[in-house]
């Protein structure tokens, strides 16, 4: 296991405004709500310090799989995978993991993950259709993450650091696109 530095309060809420401003454009049609995406980094890469993160600006730990290995066939990072199989902690050697280009291609892709195609609305329809944090982060263990304890982790971080509030955040940019839309300037 990696090992990693701890990190002070204020480095971590640092590290949460910028995830936060590098997800804010892409959350309205998402499907996800802010504060679990926000949970989901801070869990699966201690707030961007893991290696995984450091080497491949992957923040929430998204595989190397198709489509995207066709497209970008050598943006793969080679690191050890833990899983959670039928309740017992396994480890996969040199699992191939997706690479990004920074922290925006992340956030664009992470966005995206659960409304990406039809194959993928239908598999993750119910945390889609999730009305909070935590009955979408319960449909997402163990359909999304293999870990059984999953939801309680990332909730107590979003808990822990207040996160819901961007949630409400995200409310707010729903209200102003169509505004957005509708907006003329002229000289």
């Amino acid at each position: 296991m990696e090992e990693l530095k701890p990190l002070t309060r204020d480095e971590i809420e640092k590290k949460i405004e910028m995830f936060y401003n590098a997800l804010k454009p892409y959350v309205k049609d998402s499907g996800f709500f802010m504060s679990v995406m926000l949970g989901q980094a801070g869990i699966e890469s201690y707030w961007g310090t893991s290696t995984l993160a450091k080497k491949a600006n992957n923040f929430t730990g998204h595989k190397f799989k198709a489509p995207f290995s066709n497209v970008r066939p050598n943006d793969f990072f080679l690191k050890d995978a833990g899983e959670e199989v039928n309740g017992k902690k396994v480890v996969y050697e040199d699992e191939k993991w997706r690479k990004y280009k920074d922290v925006d291609d992340w956030a664009k892709h992470h966005a995206d993950w659960l409304t990406q195609s039809d194959w993928y609305k239908n598999h993750y329809k119910d945390a889609i259709n999730a009305k909070t944090p935590e009955a979408q982060l319960k449909a997402l263990t163990g359909v999304y993450a293999t870990d059984s304890n999953y939801a309680t982790s990332v909730m107590r971080v979003i808990n822990d650091y207040g996160l819901k509030k961007y949630d409400e955040m995200k409310e707010d940019l729903k209200e102003e696109a169509p505004m957005a839309q509708k907006r003329t300037f002229k000289d």
